[in-house]
């Protein structure tokens, strides 16, 4: 009983492997399905003028996100390591065991066989050490044969034990070894992507003046937009008098990080409040949400429902909307096209627009009333 004790022990403290390793497998697929995405738009980018820096963004996040994926391998391969360290040292455990069992099956036998010559199984145990200490109750409760065939249970539980964990250390080896040709094709082809941004951004450092040009206007056409977003999200906030929807903000919180992102199949390729610009050095920029590139004239979505409060446009940063979900407000810039009109009420999901074609960037904002949030912390994507 002891030994079927000890394998269950065993079993029961062995890591949860299912747990941890396949959640850092998700995060690896999670990404590798970002870098795809991000393949597929820099394939389809057919605006010539734009592509070159857009897709030298889009390049910058692949290695970013393949780091990501090498470091995600590394933990991967760390907690196999340790499993099968502890899997060997198991093995050894159940082997010792065994050992132990078969020697007191052994023993058994030899009791069986005195017993035959006509010594008791008392006066048998009084002259053994291993069976005084350990078996003195149960010998004498249980007939002889009632006790070999009871161990012979055992150390047949216990060979059956110790192959399923010869097994599954044979497994652990193999995932390892997946693990590492997997890590060195990742390492590969992040030296390939770095190679592809140096490319690219050598063919624009050739154009460095226009490049700048066209950084500095779009660094100026955001702070236009920005500055016209706050100002419009002062006017609609609740201390102008409005009344909020308690309910709705309650459902909108309870949602953070699980909403829906606004457009399909984006990719994040400007970050949230002040950071260095992802391409050029000495640039600095100050991000009131996140820039999401898309498929050109990708449809633009309401992450949640609510109410279209106001839509306006700047001069180069095309149509914006601004949709209120209680004390909530998501702004949506950059838009060529706007589906929806002011004080209409939209559903989760719903199109509300579609972005450009020459420049499919999305503009995307979140606010808490006047405080701006990160929007990368409210939608899944």
């Amino acid at each position: 009983m002891r030994v079927i004790y000890l394998i269950v022990l065993l079993f029961s403290l062995c890591p949860s492997r299912g747990q941890s390793v396949e959640e850092l497998r998700r995060q690896a697929q999670e990404l590798e399905l970002k870098n795809k995405s991000i393949n597929h738009l820099i394939t389809s980018n057919q605006n010539k003028q734009k592509s070159a820096a857009q897709n030298l963004k889009l390049t910058n996040q692949k290695i970013v996100n393949r780091g990501k994926i090498i470091k995600n391998l590394d933990s991967q391969i760390d907690v196999l390591e340790r499993e099968l360290g502890e899997s060997g040292s198991e093995i050894i455990v159940l082997n010792g065991n065994l050992e132990r069992l078969k020697g007191f099956y052994a023993a058994l036998v030899n009791l069986a066989y005195l017993r035959h010559k006509g010594r008791t199984i008392v006066t048998f145990l009084a002259s053994d050490e291993l069976f005084a200490k350990n078996n003195r109750a149960l010998a004498t409760s249980l007939s002889l044969a009632e006790l070999c065939h009871k161990k012979a249970y055992e150390i047949d539980t216990l060979r059956f034990s110790i192959n399923n964990r010869v097994e599954m250390l044979t497994v652990q080896k193999g995932d390892l070894e997946k693990l590492l040709n997997d890590k060195s094709r990742e390492i590969k082809l992040l030296e390939k992507e770095k190679g592809q941004f140096a490319a690219l951004n050598k063919d624009l450092e050739s154009k460095n003046s226009k490049l700048r040009e066209e950084v500095q206007n779009n660094s100026k056409q955001l702070v236009a937009l920005q500055r016209q977003i706050e100002k419009i999200i002062a006017e609609v906030s609740i201390s102008s008098g409005g009344e909020i929807n308690k309910v709705l903000s309650a459902k909108f919180d309870e949602n953070r990080g699980r909403l829906p992102a606004p457009v399909r199949g984006g990719v994040v390729v400007d970050k949230f409040g002040l950071h260095n610009h992802p391409t050029e050095k000495g640039v600095k920029i100050n991000n009131n949400g996140v820039n999401i590139a898309a498929a050109a004239g990708e449809a633009v979505c309401a992450i949640f429902e609510g109410e279209v409060k106001r839509i306006f446009y700047v001069p180069g940063m095309g149509n914006s909307i601004i949709v209120r979900h209680g004390k909530y407000l998501t702004v949506y810039s950059n838009l060529e096209a706007v589906s929806v009109k002011q004080g209409e009420s939209v559903a989760v999901g719903q199109r509300i627009g579609a972005l450009t074609k020459n420049d499919p960037t999305l503009h995307f904002e979140v606010w808490n009333e006047t405080e701006k949030l990160n929007p990368e912390e409210w939608i899944a994507i």
